[in-house]
């Protein structure tokens, strides 16, 4: 289990970036060394990319050492105003951003930094409810650490930063619907939640394969149809899926599993349970990244590779299980290359692609 002091900087991190509405954000503390602050925690940004940044002396001309000396916020709207006020941090991180930079105050004066990185607003200064939002929770931070300290908990950082990943933005919840398919008669029994996906009314679905056919696009019912077939006509259990567009546009996931049997000769016996899953506002699905003639690789912002399709496997000499999980520069040694983690950087941080 993580000690008492990360994870009351994580969670206080998590609240700092969700309430300043960014993508990502990092907890400077004091360290055992008079005058040098220590980045503590790392949200939504993989620390081996931001080495350089992981130490920091209150004396730099850096926003981060001005908001721990000065005991106030640091506001940055856009990269033009963070380069005209510090020039060194746009030296370092050349790239369309705005950020948020505030004490973690306590009894005796500043303990650390809070900060956040957001989108830039070009010729938009930071609200100023934004900034005092931020502020406050600087100063509550401020008061867990000192009760942490009463408590004998020493409130300085030695290591490296403890990597924290942010919650998903809200999507859809996914809703999942129910069938059971009589192959003979054609009927289908539906519950609730399936015809709300499809846009019945649950009294008024008529309960009938055709009609559920109606809410999906024309190459689908084929496709649907294909699918109960090669369910049925296996001599063992199996379980087959498709993608299908619902009457919203959005994709969802069918899937079918039974047996195709015939106790006593009686035709009518014959079943398929389905399950109709709406995967809401999600990420491109991974058949459909398989059929394009690109090697596409997918990573989170901790730098960990979540998806390789084919194309990607055979261009990089290895397998999905060798790729997705891991961070890119443990599983692409070549790419902890300077060129490239400038380029990942600026994915990262910048608003535009890069």
């Amino acid at each position: 289990m993580p000690d008492e002091l990360s994870l009351v900087l994580a969670q206080a991190l998590v609240s700092a970036v969700e309430s300043g509405d960014g993508f990502a954000g990092g907890v400077y503390l004091r360290s055992r060394t008079p005058g040098l602050l220590r980045l503590a925690v790392l949200a939504g940004l993989p620390g081996q990319l931001f080495r350089p940044w992981w130490r920091m002396h209150v004396n730099r001309p850096f926003p981060v050492s001005e908001a721990y000396r000065s005991g106030r916020p640091v506001l940055l709207s856009d990269a033009e105003e963070a380069m005209r006020r510090f020039p060194q941090l746009m030296a370092g991180l050349p790239f369309p951003f705005g950020s948020l930079w505030v004490p973690i105050t306590g009894p005796r004066g500043s303990m650390g930094v809070l900060a956040v990185l957001r989108s830039s607003t070009p010729g938009q200064p930071v609200a100023t409810a934004d900034g005092e939002r931020l502020h406050r929770l600087g100063r509550r931070l401020g008061a867990a650490l000192t009760d942490l300290e009463r408590r004998g908990v020493d409130c300085v950082w030695e290591a490296e930063p403890v990597p924290v990943q942010l919650p998903a933005a809200t999507t859809p919840p996914v809703r999942v619907g129910r069938f059971d398919w009589d192959l003979h008669s054609g009927q289908v029994a539906a519950d609730d939640e399936l015809c709300v996906i499809l846009g019945f009314e649950p009294a008024a679905f008529p309960g009938t394969v055709d009609a559920l056919a109606e809410r999906l696009v024309p190459e689908d019912v084929y496709g649907l149809w294909a699918l109960a077939r090669q369910t049925v006509e296996s001599a063992e259990p199996v379980v087959r899926r498709m993608r299908l567009r619902g009457p919203d546009g959005r994709s969802h996931l069918l899937e079918l599993s039974g047996r195709w049997t015939h106790p006593d000769g009686d035709v009518s016996a014959s079943h398929l349970t389905g399950f109709l899953v709406d995967l809401g506002a999600g990420p491109v699905v991974p058949e459909a990244a398989d059929r394009l003639p690109r090697g596409i690789l997918s990573l989170d912002r901790l730098g960990r590779i979540t998806y390789a399709n084919g194309l990607a496997e055979e261009l990089l000499g290895h397998s999905r299980a060798e790729l997705v999980g891991h961070p890119v520069w443990q599983a692409l040694p070549w790419f902890a290359h300077e060129a490239y983690e400038e380029h990942y950087r600026a994915a990262l941080i910048a608003d535009e692609p890069v």
